[in-house]
């Protein structure tokens, strides 16, 4: 059998199709070596195996077909010289880090420098194979090198082969015209260059030039101070217990509140190839503002703020602020009570044992269970309150229901009703039972200047008390403005204690900063203190003119009690299409 040839002769043979070579991207097998390996040179030459044995094998290693011109034109060189370095060639970082491949670049990287080294061997192979005639010297060629200058231009290698033929090993003059070449003129390093000088690391890639990656900037964008998406929250009531009712669906806000923070890109840093070209950072954009109804950018562009108060939603992609919450259904566990900045609609009823509060009005479509209804605008019930001695209904301005049953009301202008049946309500103003059936049954009703109704009492003779001249919701409000003030002494006085306790104990770097809280608190009571005595004195200040007062209705039955200031008058018989009103001179309630 004819042995298989090997070196520049096998290399020639295989270009002219003789004996075809593995192709270029694909390694040998480490297990297998060929008969021209181990045969030509009486001796085993390094296959890959042996290359792996030697060099410990990393992901930036090249990878080249030893049947290739490079490992062709390092054995022709092995022959000549004893105890060589099979080649090494490695994209690795830079020494400093400055430059570092990702992964997929690396990939790319490599496969561009092995294209570049095998036409490199290539062509130096092809001069070494010119035919020899006998008696003539070998052929003589300098050493050579070539510079393999990164795809992204943020590193250049030198890979360089010995001389053959006795000439003289590789100069600088040689390594800086192979830059020139390359146009590598920015980034070289000193220290890997006379590395390079010194040592003449054949068959290696060695890194002697890297410049600089472009920074990437930071694009825009925003900070949220409210969740996109709302969550309910569990609540504990007083005793430990898990109360559902305290959730709420509702993500109320106030006029100037942050919604989110705005913040503007920055610019990246732009870098430099080894080439002296400037890399440009990757454009930035700028911030994505969830900007909807109700919101604007405040005068410094750096906080997305609301421009009223209400109900914050995010909806197809932005902030939203309503000034009415659209409840579709019941208040019930489905909603948990209801605490807004604005008006509240609600399409159902209001479940026993659940509170709604808002700013502005509440409209109710269906009824009102025993539950607790607070609004400093109007509220108005479509269907009645059904309260079961547990309803409470309270108003800044008017109250207005179908009916009013089993509740207490408050209201700080008027109340209207087509019927009220035992129940408490109060009124600044005035009480108007005329439409529907227009009765009062029972309870009491308290009003500063007019009450009005078809019927007052019933003729079974059930009790019915009427007021006139008074201010039930500003009494009400003083009754609990009297309770906060008490509370708040209460406390400032146990604040005043635990002060004077520090005091006399001296100043203890521990203690300072419980003595600033107690004293900033102290300020704070201080500040409620006085704002509540001045509304007091505001409160006491209003007054009602009892001459102005008058009661109105078509029939008023026995057992019902009058009242207007300090006179009172008990309805002893029937009385029709009457009007009560008091007579200062006299001082007492006249009927007529």
């Amino acid at each position: 059998m004819e042995k298989k040839k090997t070196g520049l002769s096998g290399w020639m043979a295989a270009l002219s199709g003789k004996n075809a070579a593995q192709p270029a991207d694909t390694a040998p097998d480490p297990e297998v070596r060929t008969e021209a390996e181990t045969t030509e040179l009486g001796e085993t030459l390094p296959s890959q195996e042996t290359e792996e044995s030697q060099i410990e094998p990393v992901t930036d290693r090249l990878k080249l077909s030893s049947q290739g011109p490079v490992w062709t034109l390092w054995r022709e060189w092995n022959e000549k010289e004893e105890d060589t370095n099979p080649p090494s060639l490695s994209l690795e970082n830079s020494p400093d880090d400055t430059v570092q491949f990702e992964a997929e670049e690396l990939e790319k990287e490599k496969q561009h420098a092995a294209e570049l080294l095998e036409r490199f061997a290539a062509e130096r192979l092809k001069k070494l194979s010119v035919p020899v005639a006998e008696g003539q010297d070998p052929i003589r060629l300098k050493a050579q090198c070539w510079v393999v200058v990164a795809q992204s231009g943020l590193a250049a290698w030198i890979f360089a082969v010995p001389p053959t033929g006795g000439e003289p090993p590789l100069t600088e003059e040689e390594i800086a015209e192979a830059l020139r070449k390359a146009k590598v003129t920015t980034g070289l390093h000193a220290e890997q260059y006379q590395t390079l000088l010194q040592e003449r690391p054949y068959f290696r890639l060695c890194m002697v030039a890297w410049g600089v990656p472009a920074l990437p900037g930071k694009d825009g964008g925003v900070t949220d101070h409210y969740p996109r998406e709302n969550t309910r929250q569990v609540a504990l009531d007083e005793e430990g217990n898990v109360d559902y009712r305290a959730q709420s669906y509702v993500q109320t806000i106030k006029k100037g509140d942050v919604i989110c923070d705005v913040y503007a890109p920055v610019e990246g840093t732009p870098g430099v190839m080894v080439t002296g070209q400037v890399i440009k950072p990757p454009p930035v954009k700028p911030a994505v503002l969830p900007r909807g109804s109700n919101t604007a950018l405040d005068e410094e562009g750096l906080h997305l703020v609301a421009t009223m108060s209400g109900h914050l939603l995010y909806h197809t992609n932005a902030f939203q602020v309503k000034s009415i919450l659209q409840v579709p259904g019941n208040v019930d566990y489905s909603t948990g009570n209801i605490n807004f900045l604005g008006d509240v609609h609600i399409a159902g009823d209001v479940r026993e044992k659940f509170t709604v509060r808002a700013t502005g009005t509440v409209t109710i479509d269906g009824l009102v269970e025993a539950a607790t209804v607070e609004a400093d605008g109007d509220i108005i019930v479509t269907k009645g309150v059904l309260g079961d001695n547990k309803a409470l209904l309270k108003s800044k301005k008017s109250v207005k229901a179908k009916y009013l049953e089993n509740c207490v009301v408050y209201s700080g202008d008027c109340t209207f009703a087509d019927c009220i049946i035992n129940s408490e309500i109060y009124s600044d103003q005035r009480i108007s039972v005329l439409t529907g059936r227009g009765t009062i049954l029972g309870g009491s009703l308290t009003a500063a200047g007019q009450i009005e109704a078809n019927i007052i009492g019933s003729q079974s003779g059930r009790k019915t008390e009427i007021v006139l001249g008074v201010l039930p919701y500003v009494q009400k409000e003083q009754d609990d403005n009297r309770v906060a003030l008490e509370a708040l002494r209460k406390e400032l006085e146990e604040v005043n204690r635990q002060l004077n306790f520090l005091d006399n104990q001296g100043s203890k770097e521990e203690e300072n900063k419980k003595h600033a809280d107690l004293r900033l608190r102290k300020s704070v009571l201080a500040l409620k203190e006085a704002k509540l005595v001045k509304r007091q004195q505001e409160l006491m200040e209003m007054k009602v003119d009892r001459a102005r007062c008058r009661l109105e209705a078509g029939t008023i039955y026995p057992t019902t009690i009058l009242q207007i200031g300090a006179a009172v008058r008990k309805i002893e018989e029937v009385w029709k299409g009457c009007t009560a009103v008091y007579d200062s001179q006299t001082k007492d309630i006249e009927i007529f």
